[in-house]
């Protein structure tokens, strides 16, 4: 699995792991996990609706706000980039990172 690779700790900032975990037609469920300096990490779990900014973030528990925040918004990203398309290709995995 992609997260116990220590060298994605990022030393400042946050790196967010979206990893689907179902993908259907209209909407698609991805893992997230929030990998913060020190080994510090946060796991959660997200939904996004074909084509539109519709997502809801749950867990990352411990997160700070920012880094809820920019999981909300990563995932609109993820969701509105299916906006053109008649079927649905939710990507597998999206790692980004983002400093506070």
């Amino acid at each position: 699995m992609i997260v116990s690779d220590p060298q994605l700790h990022p030393e400042s900032g946050a790196r967010l792991l979206f990893e689907l975990s179902e993908g259907g037609d209209e909407d698609a469920r991805y893992r997230i996990t929030a990998l913060m300096p020190e080994a510090e990490r946060h796991e959660g779990e997200g939904h996004a609706v074909l084509g539109t900014e519709q997502v809801s973030v749950v867990g990352l528990e411990g997160a700070p706000d920012w880094v809820q925040t920019l999981a909300q918004r990563f995932l609109r990203q993820i969701a509105a980039g299916q906006r053109k398309r008649s079927q649905a290709r939710w990507p597998r995995r999206v790692l980004r990172w983002r400093e506070k």
